[in-house]
């Protein structure tokens, strides 16, 4: 038992009472309904003696049951450390919320659920079901308010105040940010001839982030599951290719475009469900291609007298051919100043880190499918002795040129990539949400233009927890668990993963 976990009651009901009234104040108002005596032991929680707290608070929730119904929905127990109460006289589990079971035949699940830090947290709370529970964790049942215009709620609605509390946070726009930090070194690598875009808004259409790239009606993407809805003709980009038409319409050969982007995802150490992509792109006219060959050239020279070594191990065949209607000559121009520009800019990420230990930087070519380029490659980096993927690339499919209004005689390039997951290796950060934290223990442990490993600074250990619940001829997307679990306890969950799966059983704590 960890001594810190258990022994600290002032920090447990603080934490607890804090986060029914600053985090969910809808929630807490909807559930509480007309009980005063609860509403007013809550209030008053904070001006006690510590020791005081955890009577205060136990009370209260015994009140806050008697509101809630017994019968139908779901049952969640998240349990803690078995602790000797002091008031009831008894050792029990500490849960954290609890829901009684519906009658009858049950699917059973369990989690397991992974704290760097939870404090002892009182007696059950009980709701009625999933669905009211999700309903009651979002509070936007009168729609959505961003720049001015008004999304109204349908039955597709599915996004979240913590998810929508990111839309203006734009940390990839901080300078000494590490996701800044990495966008900064990319355009600078790139030059002044590469336009930046990274001012377009986060809500676009599904025509926008679908239709207009010839996503299948029935690709899984387009799922509530999968995406974040404001209603059913607006939702929050799954990635930046949702503005690629826009750019390219504009004219603009030479391209950019870093933005946030939100999906539905697992929760775990390098997955958060808003995080940030940057994309560029080339177009060439035929009569630069004179040109481009010289360029080519140059980039080649350069990369020759600098410490990297390439294996090129991608193939072009009828597997990743090169397309009929394309001028072959120029093809291979453009594939080749694809292939160096992307080297340079590796290099330039990543040769600061080869060089400190000694040895070359080592990047390679492979072949690799997207629909909207042919041929296609991933490109990957040796670091600590694994081959980790970097970013997709190839030459642009004529088709997509031709629907975003490009002239049919030129042909382009286009790569896409993570930011986090590049600055998670450069700056050797170990856990994605790290990057949205508030802290100065982290952010100033980073400057603009500088590439440093981080030094971790928590002092408490992982705490690992049990969530078990029973489903009642209902289905439940395991990303809407997912969100629960981040509504209510915030950037606390490091880590869900599903440990047992049980039909007509119970589930338990280990």
């Amino acid at each position: 038992m960890h001594p810190h976990l258990v022994s600290d009651k002032e920090i447990a009901c603080r934490e607890f009472v804090e986060a029914l009234h600053a985090c969910h104040a809808d929630w807490f108002k909807k559930f509480t309904g007309g009980c005063n005596d609860a509403k007013r032991e809550l209030n008053s929680c904070l001006r006690q003696e510590p020791l005081r707290r955890h009577s205060i608070i136990s009370r209260t929730i015994s009140s806050l049951n008697q509101l809630s119904e017994t019968s139908g929905g779901l049952w969640v127990s998240l349990t803690g450390y078995p602790v000797k109460d002091r008031e009831l006289n008894e050792s029990r589990p500490l849960p954290y919320f609890s829901f009684p079971p519906t009658l009858g035949a049950f699917r059973g699940k369990a989690l397991s659920v992974q704290f760097p830090r939870i404090p002892m947290l009182p007696r059950p709370l009980r709701h009625r079901s999933l669905r009211s529970w999700t309903r009651l964790f979002s509070s936007i049942s009168q729609g959505v308010e961003f720049n001015g215009v008004h999304y109204p709620p349908d039955a597709f609605t599915n996004v979240r105040p913590s998810i929508l509390s990111h839309l203006s946070r734009n940390i990839y726009l901080q300078r000494d940010h590490p996701i800044g930090i990495v966008r900064s070194l990319i355009e600078k690598h790139f030059g002044s001839s590469f336009v930046p875009i990274t001012a377009l808004p986060p809500i676009v259409t599904p025509q926008q982030n679908f239709d207009e790239l010839e996503f299948p009606p029935d690709h899984p993407g387009r799922r509530p599951s999968d995406s974040y809805y404001l209603n059913k003709d607006w939702m929050l980009r799954t990635h930046t290719s949702a503005h690629e038409v826009q750019v390219f319409r504009s004219g603009i050969p030479k391209w950019l475009l870093s933005a946030d982007v939100y999906r539905r995802d697992e929760i775990d150490r390098s997955h958060y469900p808003v995080f940030h992509q940057m994309e560029g792109a080339r177009v060439v006219e035929p009569s630069e291609m004179e040109e481009l060959a010289k360029e080519n050239a140059e980039l080649e020279r350069s990369l020759a007298a600098v410490n990297i070594e390439v294996q090129d191990v991608s193939t072009i065949g009828d597997s990743n051919p090169y397309q009929k209607w394309h001028n072959l000559e120029h093809a291979q121009l453009v594939n080749a100043n694809l292939k160096h520009s992307l080297n340079g800019m590796i290099y330039a990420l990543f040769g600061g880190l080869a060089t400190q230990r000694g040895c070359p930087l080592q990047v390679r070519w492979i072949d690799a499918y997207f629909p909207w380029t042919s041929p296609s490659y991933e490109v990957e980096v040796l670091f600590d002795g694994k081959w980790l993927e970097i970013l997709g690339c190839g030459v642009m499919q004529q088709a997509a040129l031709t629907r975003s209004g490009v002239p049919k005689d030129r042909v382009g390039w286009a790569f896409g990539l993570g930011l986090e997951r590049i600055a998670m290796v450069l700056f050797q950060i170990p856990d994605i949400r790290l990057f949205w934290t508030t802290d100065s223990r982290f952010l100033s442990q980073f400057k603009e233009g500088t590439v440093s490993q981080f030094q971790p600074y928590s002092k408490y250990p992982n705490s690992s927890k049990d969530v078990s619940f029973w489903i009642n001829d209902q289905e439940v997307h395991e990303n809407d668990v997912y969100d629960i679990v981040r509504e209510v306890a915030g950037s606390l969950v490091e880590e869900v993963k599903e440990v047992c799966d049980r039909d007509l059983g119970f589930g338990f704590d280990d």
